[in-house]
């Protein structure tokens, strides 16, 4: 449960200063000044439900590298693939579901 919740505020830490810190700002001007299309990563780097499941799948695969769990694989999941999908998924959920109540308490 620990690795969880870990795992949860990590991606959340990280996806927050991606999508809003200050210092991610100019790359973000720069995407959004080279086209703003339906595949544009201005789009990745501006999204609070998008960015976390790319954080996610990066995480859960930089864990599995070294070895450590990560959500998915503790609680049975055996695929590395399928752990890092599932665990990209979850990064986004939650985080998402964290930033709605963050704002909603700031609001």
């Amino acid at each position: 449960m620990t690795n969880l919740i870990i795992f949860i505020l990590a991606s959340y830490g990280a996806s927050n200063v991606l999508v809003y810190g200050s210092i991610f700002q100019g790359l973000r001007d720069n995407l959004e000044k080279l086209g703003t299309g339906p595949k544009s990563l201005h789009k990745l780097f501006t999204c609070m439900m998008c960015m976390p499941t790319w954080v996610g799948f990066i995480l859960s695969a930089l864990l599995q590298f070294v070895g450590a769990p990560t959500p998915f694989t503790e609680y049975g999941v055996e695929s590395i693939g399928l752990a890092i999908a599932l665990d990209g998924l979850l990064a986004s959920g939650a985080v998402y579901a964290f930033n709605v109540l963050v704002e909603h308490l700031e609001g």
